[in-house]
């Protein structure tokens, strides 16, 4: 209804043609209040680091270049950022994590390459290498560092195939041990609110 509601103003003010809709959420599934038994094969300490904590819905809208049609191609909300800088016509700064969605809303049913994702979600006020960690491609979920799932095969991340693919253990733990060496310091990433610090003292 509220979805509605906002396409409706922009057709009454003149502006639905050239504006960028996106309606996302937060979080997946998770239990949400229904308990149901973890596998054994998922362990309790990451359990932020699943697919059902990852796995929402992304619906844009931009009339001229979507069509509608659904695209299950691997990405994440770091990347709305640049793709609303690349839709605009701005440039993106190099610092910025994530890629424009641009080829995928244009009607590419993948990637040209096979792209990777880490996500790490401590769920504490210190960081520890691999703590609630996944590395994942269209195909692997690597988490932890050594339990990895086929996400095509096996999508409820049940059964891990670490030891029979120790090519890709190896693979996707060196990708995670370059981002893991490129972070700054942690005090420069988690920090706290503090009134009167001295590091703000205005």
């Amino acid at each position: 209804t509220n979805v509605g509601k906002v396409l409706s103003q922009l057709h009454d003010w003149n502006l639905e043609d050239n504006t960028i809709v996106i309606l996302a959420t937060d979080q997946g599934v998770s239990d949400r209040g229904a308990p149901h038994p973890r596998p054994d094969e998922k362990r309790a300490s990451d359990s932020v680091a699943y697919d059902e904590h990852h796995l929402v819905f992304c619906i844009v809208r931009f009339p001229g270049m979507t069509k509608a049609g659904a695209n299950t191609a691997l990405a994440g909300m770091v990347d709305i950022a640049p793709t609303i800088l690349d839709l605009c016509g701005l440039p993106l700064p190099d610092s910025m994590d994530g890629r424009s969605l641009r080829p995928l809303l244009e009607g590419a049913p993948k990637w040209a390459d096979d792209r990777k994702l880490i996500i790490q979600c401590p769920r504490t006020r210190e960081r520890a290498e691999w703590r609630n960690a996944v590395v994942k491609t269209q195909q692997w979920r690597l988490v932890g560092g050594d339990r990895l799932y086929d996400a095509t095969k096996d999508w409820g991340e049940e059964h891990n195939v670490a030891g029979d693919h120790p090519d890709v253990v190896a693979r996707l733990t060196a990708d995670y041990e370059t981002f893991w060496k490129s972070l700054p310091p942690a005090t420069d990433l988690l920090s706290r609110a503090v009134l009167g610090s001295a590091r703000a003292p205005d």
